[in-house]
């Protein structure tokens, strides 16, 4: 009863907010929305299609942000399943089992090369909304100096991406090598504060936290080594912005970044404090023997990839 109420409830929005106009395909990019899932699922004769970009099971226990059985359902009765990296297939199936493997599309990610390139040679500059521990002139010391190594990541404060850890072996890193500077750049996430506090506490002036800025691109260009520091990840598009602008990548070894930096375009280290710090010793020794990543190509490959799920 529950749920033909719904369905029924949804048949009426599409067709409020369409107002009869049919669609070849629909598609549901973020994956992580009910009612989007719930509207696309009540959208006839369309070929309905919705993506996964992590590990759901991981982010169901990490992080609880999606409701589970609108898009458990939605992977039922979609056409399409898109998994962004190849090794999500088994995870999708596992998730729902009985699901068919044939369902399941594999599409990278685009990038947006030119935006990406243009982007990193504007000036450094804060929104209205961005927090720091450092003023724009400090950080633009730092990046000016090329006596100091830079490291950086780019990600949300949330305990998936691993940044406590990342801090701990920056900190461990620069007692031996004070010539050394961590920039973390992220969005949303519950932890920036607590960073914050505890750098503050163990006077870690060379660690550079920044929450909230629209363009992190010209400190990216100007770093040395890109880090990931995640516990667990989808493909995150911020490896493959560091390789736009020719930045080394070394990155846990884990599923997702793994299939694609094995191909030689990043370092993969043990997954833990331990392993960054090593990661660390290796990019500053310059001990990184990376092959060049051909974005142009990537893209290509992921259009094709994206033109075939369509009807």
């Amino acid at each position: 009863f529950v749920m033909d109420h719904i369905d029924r409830m949804f048949q009426r929005e599409a067709k409020r907010i369409f107002a009869g106009n049919q669609f070849s395909d629909v598609i549901h990019f973020t994956g992580y929305e009910r009612n989007i899932a719930a509207l696309f699922g009540q959208m006839k004769d369309t070929h309905s299609v919705i993506y996964v970009h992590n590990d759901m099971r991981k982010e169901k226990d990490t992080r609880s942000n999606y409701h589970i059985p609108s898009i458990l359902r939605a992977y039922r009765d979609f056409d399409n399943i898109v998994a962004i990296r190849e090794s999500m297939v088994p995870e999708i199936m596992d998730l729902v089992p009985g699901i068919p493997q044939d369902k399941i599309k594999v599409v990278h990610n685009v990038n947006n090369i030119e935006r990406i390139l243009e982007n990193s040679a504007l000036p450094l500059a804060f929104d209205e909304n961005t927090e720091s521990t450092h003023t724009v002139e400090e950080i633009r010391e730092i990046l000016d100096d090329a006596s100091v190594f830079k490291f950086i990541d780019v990600a949300r404060y949330s305990p998936e991406k691993g940044l406590k850890r990342l801090i701990l072996a920056f900190e461990d890193f620069s007692r031996n090598h004070p010539d050394s500077a961590l920039f973390v750049i992220g969005g949303h996430g519950g932890e920036y504060r607590e960073l914050c506090e505890y750098c503050q506490e163990h006077a870690l002036k060379n660690v550079v936290l920044i929450q909230s800025l629209s363009n992190p691109f010209p400190i990216l260009a100007k770093c040395d080594c890109f880090i990931l520091s995640s516990f667990y990840e989808g493909l995150p598009m911020s490896i493959m912005e560091a390789l736009i602008l020719d930045k080394p990548v070394v990155s846990t070894n884990i599923t997702g970044p793994r299939e694609f930096l094995e191909q030689g375009y990043g370092e993969l280290v043990e997954d833990s404090q331990q392993g960054l710090y090593d990661g660390m010793v290796k990019a500053y020794d310059h001990e990184l023997d990376l092959k060049p990543f051909d974005a142009r190509a990537f893209n290509e490959q992921a259009l094709q990839e994206f033109y075939q799920i369509l009807k």
